[in-house]
């Protein structure tokens, strides 16, 4: 239930009417101007907050040649993903297996039941260390892709701070790195024992470059970040919005227009011309009056 802005008194439903059935004050109209003037500068206070949110969105993205580099590159670390840096043999009757140690190869084990069978192998007397070093070049390289899934996601998400999402990207990058080279040893580690046989793939190779490539981009976007230009006032504007929000400064304490640039000086040059427009004709009319 709604209450009168000047007395306070509780409305009823049946009192639809402008005015105040107990004080008679017009609630529509009553304290307009001061009502206008805060509304006015929560809009310019919210407004610049939009404006400093896209230009920073606009900036990580594709402010520049290097955002765009940084977020194009961003997928080579996935595709690096899809290239072998081992095979896996297992020769076991009537559950023979052959699979890559790559983002395709561990979708298969996933899908086809190969999982139960490591798992189940690890115990066993003769080989199980051998399936033990399958089910770690695959954990190790699970790592590595994970970390390729979150340098992309980190490249589109990069607006939340620049920097910060750059300097984590470099450290996905090196995880990625040392993981792809730790598969491909294990993998090369497995002994041919005649059921069980692993090997090393050049894809070891793309995973070093590609990771490289995007740990060199991101590093020099972590040391010098990304020059982000934004309209006349809107960041000063920002800081005073963060700033009402916490409680430091109050609303009406500030002055309107908030903060004058270039655009608000021009709209009060424009009203007072009008202005002056106006006195003039209330001058003229009240001489033709006299």
């Amino acid at each position: 239930m709604s209450t009168c802005p000047k007395c306070q008194k509780k409305l009823r439903i049946t009192d639809i009417g402008q005015n105040c059935p107990h004080c008679g004050v017009n609630m529509r109209f009553y304290n307009f101007d001061k009502t206008f003037v805060e509304e006015a500068k929560k809009a310019e206070l919210s407004m610049a907050n939009v404006h400093v949110k896209l230009r920073k969105f606009k900036t990580a993205l594709i402010g520049s040649k290097l955002a765009i580099a940084r977020l194009v590159l961003g997928f080579l670390p996935v595709v690096s993903m899809l290239l072998p840096v081992g095979n896996v043999a297992i020769n076991i009757p009537f559950a023979a297996q052959e699979f890559p140690v790559s983002g395709l190869g561990i979708y298969t084990i996933f899908s086809n039941g190969v999982l139960n069978l490591l798992l189940s192998m690890m115990s066993a007397p003769v080989n199980g260390k051998a399936f033990s070093y399958i089910m770690l070049t695959i954990g190790v390289y699970a790592l590595a892709a994970l970390c390729a899934v979150l340098t992309l996601l980190f490249s589109i998400l990069s607006f939340f701070s620049i920097k910060k999402m750059a300097r984590a990207i470099c450290g996905f990058g090196i995880i990625g790195v040392i993981c792809g080279i730790a598969s491909t040893v294990l993998c090369a580690g497995i002994a041919d024992s005649g059921i069980v046989f692993g090997g090393a793939s050049f894809g070891v190779a793309a995973i070093i470059v590609l990771f490289g490539i995007v740990f060199a981009v991101n590093l020099k976007i972590a040391k010098n970040g990304l020059p982000i230009e934004f309209e006349e006032g809107d960041l000063e504007r920002y800081e005073i919005r963060k700033k009402v929000l916490s409680g430091e400064i109050k609303l009406e304490d500030l002055p309107q227009p908030i903060v004058e640039t270039a655009a608000t000086r021009a709209i009060e040059e424009e009203i007072r011309k009008e202005q002056m427009k106006y006195d003039m004709i209330e001058k003229r009319a009240e001489e033709v009056q006299q």
